[in-house]
């Protein structure tokens, strides 16, 4: 797949989407990885909705430079987010494996008041049909979507609203995404 980026606007703001940094050896070697770990549903998207959790898997920030998928990944991650962040100098604080399946609930909520979030979207195929977009909402109002494309990745700010669209009946595998999270000084724009 060539390398693609594109801007997304979501009201006021953007988002960036980049398509074809990993090539399809990559997304498929990471996603038989991410295949044979173990989750439990630990997470939830805000306060308030603890009865709602989901699958996640946290990736210790020392275990990014001792795995090579994790290395090369986290590397691609962390230059791509300093490329259109680098005046807010991000710090990669964290980094976790969501997996949502058909049934899951998500809500609508935001990572943290500054910061960067970058996802990764890890599944080697993805059908249309099977829907599961990320979701970003200005005023309450989901206005961009962003479909689980093997290997994109899109870069938002941390205190973005978005959510999870729900998979389709259609679905039966897993939805996987790594989630990276970046600390900024300041807001992002």
């Amino acid at each position: 797949m060539p390398l693609t980026r594109s801007i997304r606007p979501v009201g006021e703001r953007r988002i960036q989407v980049i398509d074809g940094l990993f090539d399809a050896g990559f997304v498929s070697l990471l996603a038989t990885w991410i295949e044979t770990l173990t989750f439990g549903r630990t997470d939830y998207d805000a306060p308030g909705l603890e009865q709602y959790r989901h699958f996640k898997r946290e990736i210790p920030l020392d275990a990014l430079d001792s795995h090579p998928l994790y290395r090369q990944l986290a590397h691609t991650v962390i230059a791509e987010t300093e490329t259109h962040y680098n005046a807010y100098a991000p710090q990669l604080t964290r980094a976790y494996v969501n997996l949502v399946v058909y049934g899951d609930h998500h809500s609508a909520h935001y990572d943290t008041e500054r910061g960067v979030t970058a996802i990764y979207y890890a599944n080697p195929e993805w059908l249309d049909e099977w829907h599961g977009e990320t979701l970003f909402y200005t005023h309450n109002e989901p206005v961009t979507a962003v479909a689980p494309r093997p290997g994109r990745l899109a870069l938002l700010p941390a205190d973005m609203t978005h959510r999870v669209g729900n998979l389709s009946r259609l679905c039966n595998a897993a939805r996987y995404t790594v989630a990276f999270k970046f600390e900024t000084a300041e807001t992002t724009e």
